[in-house]
């Protein structure tokens, strides 16, 4: 709309070599350089003012289950039609170490509007049930090898870190 904003940038990528992504090996083993459980924060910025902030954590497995939880929580501020409002987003998610998705949960409130979702992986088939302001739906999507979990890239870069100059 007319309030809204785009954000540009002057940066220009030098041409580089790319690094097609492939459906990481399950077998890979995680970077011994890391250790679990982590967790990243990070602050969003529009121009020089603050809008907000995100944070992730990963769970390592434990004996008696060897998937990841991966958690996500993030707020944001945003011109919408003239007022600022406050967006929040949570994510609760399951994978399995090679980025495979197991379920997946959330929330997110945007003004006065709540969207909630529940997500299960069950043979290749992800039936999520979502619940906006009251109204619930139900979709089923059939996943193939190459979908993985939305926390999937930073899986694979913690396997395979980039190497100076890649591009992925």
């Amino acid at each position: 709309g007319p309030d809204s904003k785009i954000l540009g940038s002057d940066v220009v990528l030098k041409e580089k070599k790319i690094t097609p992504i492939t459906v990481d090996d399950p077998s890979a083993e995680w970077s011994g350089e890391l250790v679990l459980p982590y967790q990243v924060w990070e602050m969003t910025f529009v121009g020089n003012s603050p809008a907000g902030y995100s944070s992730r954590r990963v769970f390592a497995p434990n004996s008696r289950d060897s998937r990841l939880k991966i958690e996500l929580e993030s707020t944001v501020h945003v011109q919408r039609s003239g007022k600022l409002v406050r967006q929040r987003l949570e994510v609760k998610s399951t994978e399995l170490t090679n980025g495979e998705l197991v379920s997946i949960s959330g929330s997110l409130v945007s003004g006065d509007i709540k969207r909630e979702f529940f997500a299960v992986n069950s043979s290749g088939v992800l039936t999520v049930e979502a619940t906006t302001d009251g109204a619930k739906t139900r979709t089923e999507i059939k996943l193939d090898d190459k979908v993985r979990g939305p926390f999937a890239v930073e899986q694979s870069l913690i396997r395979k870190p980039l190497r100076a100059g890649e591009i992925r």
